[in-house]
């Protein structure tokens, strides 16, 4: 559950793909989502046992619990079904749907955004993630952190916790 960017409450069931919107006097959903690859199906969400045990196979697509909305987007976590070359069960993805063209973009398969957890906020066009130091410091190398490189490989890993959360800012462009 989050406040999206208008007040009103965003809510997500765990086996639904539909986040809905709450206001005073009625619930709607406002964002709907589908894709090429099996989801659950939405007439069984409240079938919690049975959407886990499906999980548990990697072959479904599913929106995560995380997502956040700005006035032109929502951020999102989204987990693609097991690759067939991967021995992970779930491949965490960040999305983007841009509200004002109505088009969704996912990220690519990565290190850095499997360790990612969020987006956990959003003000304005900024939207906030966390990692912890030690998956930072792995993951330093990733091209999307090349301007921080220096500082995480040299100041950051100074730092003695390494299961310190980082919090992450990422601007969207308007």
């Amino acid at each position: 559950m989050t406040k999206g960017f208008d007040g009103k409450l965003l809510y997500n069931e765990p086996a639904s793909s539909i986040i809905w919107e709450i206001s005073k006097e009625k619930l709607q959903a406002k964002y709907a989502f589908s894709s090429k690859n099996p989801m659950w199906p939405e007439t069984e969400k409240h079938q919690l046992n049975a959407f886990f045990q499906e999980l548990a196979k990697g072959e479904l697509d599913f929106l995560g619990r995380f997502f956040e909305e700005t006035a032109f987007h929502l951020v999102f976590q989204w987990n693609r079904k097991k690759s067939p070359s991967s021995n992970r069960i779930v491949d965490f993805r960040i999305g983007v749907f841009d509200k004002r063209n109505k088009q969704s973009k996912i990220s690519l398969p990565d290190d850095f955004t499997r360790k990612l957890v969020g987006p956990l906020a959003a003000f304005g066009n900024d939207v906030y993630f966390y990692i912890l130091l030690k998956d930072l410091i792995q993951v330093a190398d990733a091209d999307i952190l090349s301007k921080f490189r220096a500082y995480i490989q040299e100041d950051l890993s100074s730092i003695g916790d390494l299961d310190l959360p980082v919090l992450l800012k990422m601007e969207l462009a308007k």
